[in-house]
């Protein structure tokens, strides 16, 4: 990373409306720009972008930061990528940190290659050791032979073994284990503790077949251990940018003029067996615009999506498919009628039905509507605007004209309503500009509804983020606001479980521990975790906002205690909007309502009032 007063330069010197304007239209209004939020559903200017504060704040969804933040987020490129795009912009010459970093990088990522390809030589000794004979016998009753153990690169550890000590005997670092996730430091006892223990090891390769980490099954089902444990995530395995089996799969894509996307490696070995070999897995997570670069590289090729028939699954699909078409690649989805991943079907001799669901996998809008469809009340109108608006979820946010002209005439056919109020539930949800016919064009509504509680969990979610993660990061890394953070932490309730939690540990550590350093706080939060809790920590403290120095954390503390406060408010007013609506509350009831409405609306003028004089003190 660049030094820190080259980053400030970086962004002092810097124009921010420059930079946000050449990517979205900003009004002026005042001392300030406004412009309609590219981060949430947004249909009427919520984010205003300050020049004399260097900095953006959308007011529904609540993100914020200053130039390279935006473009971090809007370009979706890292953090070092977004330095690099501004310095351009302003002709602000960075190469000669660049070359330095750029051979400290290669360096890193070599020794962790060369680590993992050592350990993945390890497990894969253990599948031969007594011990070993287990994990066999659980693999074959998988249906996983010898042929596919050594193809996929799957191995074993047992309890006793000690990955760690072999890599040091081989000459390797200690802090390059750690780095590449193949150990923990204990603290407590002076020594390197093992990630993987008693599990069969699947090694994760990336599209040039390098070994970028590891993830690991428990064979005993009736253990309270976690299923699955993967490496950290680390500068070489990064869950977004894992295509699990793309090397292979991509050759035979090649031939076939299709591939599969499947959720994990499990479903991927089992269809390799079956004989279907254009087939990935994203491991667990969205489909991320890594995975749609990797698509475009194979020439005129369908992607067919086929994830788990249940509820999640189906949502999933349904948003995979919204990204694919949003960039012109070519998808269907396989309508998987059973409740069973394919690793399932395979390992239940239905070979022939994943087969036939593969072969007539169907239109996206199609799937789409027949799936939502199922849960709604033909008879019930709320139920059918229901169904309508979420049908239109999916169709404006894939961006496609001829989609869009399509939803109409099937929505009409299976619901009975009438094309115009179609359009006019369309128009609620989006600006969407594009149209073919002068009558039917989606322009902005008069009275447009707030859009930053949408049904979207993703967007509930995101407004609290980095205000929940800042509470959490100055907690874990110093004790000396322990008092502020305690007496503001009932004030508020956290969106998300995992910080919560680790919140409300950390604090009882501190309650039970008087003196404790934060270091010790810290070795005894992950002795007593989950292995998932300790992966979210060790992300967290991994992440850059984690390791930067802030020059007042109480106030970084303030503004974070702030904007969630702020997001309650949000969440009230939309709450009280919708009892209003409803016309069955009595004349002393909508009046109460007002009255505290107002008040909730008075509170967001402060709060407006708050930000517009950041930086002036």
């Amino acid at each position: 990373m660049l030094p820190k007063e080259v980053i400030d330069d970086i962004v002092a010197k810097t124009e921010i409306v420059s930079v946000v304007g050449e990517r979205i239209t900003l009004v002026k209004k005042g001392r300030n720009f406004w412009a309609v939020c590219p981060f949430h559903q947004d249909t009427s200017p919520s984010m205003s972008v300050s020049n004399e504060k260097r900095i953006y704040k959308c007011f529904s969804c609540q993100e914020s930061g200053n130039v390279i933040e935006f473009v971090k987020k809007f370009d979706n490129i890292s953090f070092n990528k977004a330095i690099e795009k501004i310095a351009k912009f302003i002709n602000f010459d960075i190469s000669q940190y660049q070359k330095k970093l750029s051979t400290i990088q290669n360096n890193l990522l070599s020794k962790i290659y060369k680590l993992n390809s050592e350990a993945m030589s390890f497990f894969k000794s253990g599948l031969a050791t007594k011990d070993g004979k287990s994990a066999i016998e659980y693999l074959k009753s998988r249906n996983i032979n010898l042929q596919q153990i050594d193809k996929f690169n799957i191995g074993y550890i047992s309890k006793q073994s000690n990955l760690a000590q072999h890599l040091m005997d081989k000459g390797f670092e200690l802090k390059d284990i750690i780095e590449s996730g193949l150990g923990n430091y204990d603290e407590n006892n002076k020594k390197i503790k093992n990630i993987f223990s008693d599990r069969i090891i699947f090694a994760i390769t990336d599209e040039q077949n390098n070994v970028i980490g590891f993830s690991g099954r428990k064979i005993e089902d009736k253990s309270e251990r976690p299923k699955y444990l993967n490496t950290k995530e680390t500068e070489v395995f990064q869950k977004r940018k894992i295509a699990y089996n793309f090397l292979s799969a991509s050759k035979n894509a090649r031939i076939k003029k299709e591939i599969i996307i499947l959720e994990g490696y499990m479903d991927v070995i089992s269809m390799c067996g079956a004989g279907i070999d254009n087939v990935i897995a994203l491991m667990g997570t969205s489909l991320s615009s890594f995975h749609i670069k990797l698509f475009k590289t194979i020439k005129d090729c369908e992607v067919k999506i086929f994830l788990d028939g249940d509820k999640p699954g189906v949502e999933a699909s349904i948003k995979a498919a919204s990204l694919l078409i949003a960039n012109k690649i070519k998808t269907s989805i396989v309508y998987n009628i059973t409740t069973n991943d394919p690793d399932e079907l395979i390992n239940q001799n239905k070979k022939d039905l994943v087969l036939k669901m593969i072969s007539e996998s169907i239109e996206p809008l199609e799937f789409v509507i027949k799936q939502l469809w199922k849960s709604t009340d033909s008879n019930n109108y709320d139920s059918i605007a229901k169904f309508i608006s979420l049908v239109a979820n999916f169709v404006l946010s894939a961006n496609n004209q001829i989609l869009y002209d399509k939803s109409l005439e099937l929505i009409q056919d299976i619901s009975k309503v009438s094309k115009p109020a179609i359009i006019e539930i369309f128009k609620s949800k989006r600006n969407f500009t594009t149209h073919s016919n002068k009558n039917e064009s989606l322009d902005e509504p008069k009275n447009p509804i707030d859009k930053s509680f949408n049904k979207s969990v993703e967007n509930k979610i995101r407004g609290y983020q980095n205000s929940e993660n800042a509470i959490l990061q100055e907690l874990l890394k110093s004790n000396q606001h322990l008092n502020y953070i305690k007496k503001n932490i009932s004030d508020i309730e956290l969106k998300n479980q995992d910080s919560r939690h680790l919140i409300q540990k950390v604090l009882k550590i501190y309650e039970n521990n008087i003196g404790i350093s934060s270091k010790e706080m810290l070795n005894k939060l992950q002795s007593e975790n989950s292995p998932q809790l300790n992966e979210i920590i060790e992300s967290i403290i991994n992440s850059l906002d984690f390791q930067m120095q802030y020059s007042d954390p109480l106030k970084r503390l303030d503004d974070a205690f702030i904007k969630i406060k702020e997001r309650h408010n949000e969440e009230d007013i939309f709450e009280i909007k919708q009892q209003l609506n409803k016309k069955e509350i009595t004349v002393l009831e909508r009046e109460k309502l007002t009255n505290t409405l107002n008040a909730r609306i008075a509170m967001r003028k402060k709060f407006k009032l708050n930000f517009l004089k950041q930086g002036e003190k």
